[in-house]
């Protein structure tokens, strides 16, 4: 079993994701620099190609982060994806959800999204 690498924090913000020539729209359920959980029942097979678009919304703004990744797990309620290209920008604003959310009992992390730069 392959063991987790970096910290995991819960993250509950809606992905677009796009696997052979579907389009999904889903919750992230956790993320970290490494990768991220995504609650579906949609049937994506184990070791498909996906690229991933985080719909991030503050108050005067909406923005996107976009991933590229390969499923890595499946459960009953969604699968386990590890990040397989991630930009420096992108990579900057991961770290700074993780460290956001890490000792945080905040209930709507997206509130915060004007305190985060990407």
């Amino acid at each position: 079993m392959r063991r987790r690498e970096g910290k995991r924090v819960s993250f509950h913000v809606q992905a677009a994701v796009d696997f052979s020539g579907k389009n999904l729209l889903c919750e992230v359920g956790n993320i970290s620099t490494r990768g991220m959980f995504i609650l579906s029942s949609e049937r994506i097979p184990l070791n498909s190609v996906l690229d991933i678009s985080i719909l991030l919304s503050g108050d005067t703004s909406v923005s996107e982060v976009n991933l590229h990744g390969i499923v890595i797990r499946k459960e009953s309620e969604g699968i386990a994806v590890l990040f397989t290209r991630t930009d420096l920008e992108t990579f900057v604003f991961l770290k700074n959800i993780v460290a956001f959310n890490e000792d945080s009992s905040v209930q709507d992390q997206q509130s915060h999204f004007d305190d985060i730069t990407v």
